[in-house]
Order: C-alpha cells, then structure tokens, then sequence
C-alpha cells in the first residue's frame, strides 16, 4: 500500500484498542458514580462529562495523534480508513471489556445507579416544571436503556455490529473531513 494506509491501519487498530479501554473505563466510572450519588447536579455533570465530553476529547486525541505519527497530512481516504479502524476496534474492545466488567460488578450497584440516575432525572424535569407525561416516559425509557444494558450479551453486540458499522462510517468519515489535511505537495 503505497499511500501509507497499512500504517495508518496498524496504528488505528492500536489507538481503537486505546479508546476502547479509555470508553469502558469512563462506563465503569460513571456506574460507580451514578450508584453512589444522590445529588441531582453531581449526577447530571458526570453524564455530561462522561457520555459526551471526555469521549470526545479522547477520540480527537487519538486522532491527531494518528495524524501526527504518519507526518502530519493524510488524504480523506487515509483519514476515514484510520478513523473508522479506530472506531470499530474501539466499539469492540469496550463492548467485550463491559461485558466481561460487568460479571464482576455486584448488580446492587447497577440497581443503585439506575435508581439514582432515574431519581435525578425526574427531580430535574420537576425543578423544570416538565408535564407529567413527559416526565413518566422520560423515567420509563431510562429505565428500559439501564434494562437493555444489563442483557447485554456476545449476540447482542455482534447483533448491533452491522448497523453500527454505518454509523460509525459516517462519524469517521465526518471526522475525516474535519481532520484531513493534505500536503500541498499531494495529488487527490
């Protein structure tokens, strides 16, 4: 492969392996933090932190560190095939990772976190004066998404693979086109 994509590969599989220990890592945390919590606040900025912002910061990391180790400029080819190398592996990693932690992890503590998560849910769409319908499906669908996490399951995530595998197309080709950067000297 001349353009480079066999390293560029090799060192995503490797960053995928990265940010998948770094997303079941940040899971785990904010299990043992939503179980522990019954402030509303607290609860609401760890989701934030956890499920959005930390993710986020890990995966531009790992991505400009791709970027960088190869030089500095790829193409949008070499970026999406990294990007979405890193993603796959990193969504299989921290799949199979949650499930194995999760055999450990007593289910009292994913009773206190659903509980918990559920509570502060509710008490912030009361303070927000929500309709109480709003609030009920709220509650139940939060419940049934802490449900679904508990069965999770090998077939599960091979079962979910082949949607995500477009998603995660499409998010790596999304960051490709924000991370790509061409040589001046390079033909497209």
């Amino acid at each position: 492969m001349a353009d480079g994509l066999k390293e560029i590969r090799k060192d995503a599989f490797l960053n995928g392996l990265i940010l998948g220990l770094i997303l079941m890592l940040i899971d785990i945390a904010e299990l043992h933090a939503f179980a522990y919590s019954h402030s509303t606040i607290f609860i609401m900025s760890v989701y934030i932190l956890n499920s959005i912002l930390m993710p986020l910061a890990a995966v531009i990391i790992l991505i400009t560190k791709l970027r960088t180790k190869i030089g500095g400029y790829w193409t949008l080819r070499q970026a999406t095939s990294g990007i979405f190398i890193t993603f796959i592996t990193a969504y299989l990693s921290s799949s199979f990772g949650l499930l194995l932690s999760f055999e450990i992890i007593p289910s009292s503590i994913n009773l206190a976190a659903k509980t918990n998560f559920i509570d502060a849910i509710r008490t912030l769409l009361e303070n927000i004066k929500a309709p109480q319908q709003k609030i009920n499906d709220t509650v139940k669908s939060i419940g049934e998404r802490f449900d679904a996490t508990d069965a999770i399951n090998v077939s599960s995530i091979f079962t979910n693979l082949i949607f995500l595998v477009i998603i995660l197309f499409v998010a790596a080709f999304l960051f490709a086109g924000i991370f790509k950067r061409e040589s001046t000297n390079s033909v497209t």
